[in-house]
């Protein structure tokens, strides 16, 4: 989605359901690999039950590098690709653009055949988490309106009624993640990492707010 200004001075773009991110956590938590804590990697996904892994547990080590590779490749924090790396991505038909972002594990094809080998899985679980989301929308609506609250719009309105004017221009990126935590974590470069759960919350107005105070 993309929320911006009449004047089109500020955008906020929120990715919802993004298929990459999805993949990535999925996989790590499927598979258990074992990724340490970091500032840019979130907590579990909230899946109940969660499914078998594949490899044995001990495999998993040997895949945290590729997967943080993969996860930072996909939230945008991935600063620059190896040159032999980006030159086999953009020889490929999908280029940069493949929605799982599996192309960028050309450099790891251990983790590649593995998240290869369960999209089917993958996908399945992606799509049902998908239109369950737009279903539970749907039904908070209920009045068969197409009507979808902006908590974002609402927070830019709020900070201009406050102030009395216009916000200033400003660019932010907010990715949605099904996991089950409520820390929202800075990814960079005006980018944020914002749990499902937390999302439309009154904590989330106020975090919502002050953001755009400090970026405004």
């Amino acid at each position: 989605m993309r929320y911006a200004g009449a004047s089109e001075s500020w955008s906020i773009s929120v990715g919802e359901w993004d298929q990459g991110v999805d993949a990535a956590l999925w996989l790590r938590d499927v598979e258990r690999i074992p990724v340490g804590p970091e500032e840019v990697v979130p907590g579990p996904l909230e899946l109940d039950p969660l499914p078998g892994p594949t490899i044995d547990p001990s495999a998993g080590s040997t895949m945290v590098e590729g997967w943080l590779f993969w996860w930072r490749t996909v939230v945008g924090v991935q600063r620059a690709l190896p040159e032999d790396v980006r030159a086999r991505l953009l020889a490929r038909p999908e280029g940069l653009a493949s929605p799982t972002g599996l192309a960028a594990l050309d450099a790891f094809p251990e983790l590649q055949r593995l998240a290869v080998a369960r999209q089917p899985e993958l996908r399945a679980w992606h799509i049902a988490r998908k239109r369950a989301g737009i279903e539970a929308r749907r039904v908070a609506l209920g009045d068969g309106s197409r009507r979808v609250r902006s908590p974002e719009g609402e927070a830019v309105r709020a900070v201009e009624a406050e102030t009395g004017q216009q916000v200033a221009p400003f660019r932010l990126r907010l990715l949605v993640l099904p996991v089950g935590e409520d820390r929202i974590r800075s990814a960079g470069d005006r980018t944020f990492l914002v749990p499902e759960r937390v999302r439309g919350t009154e904590a989330y107005d106020r975090w919502l707010r002050r953001l755009v105070r400090a970026l405004a």
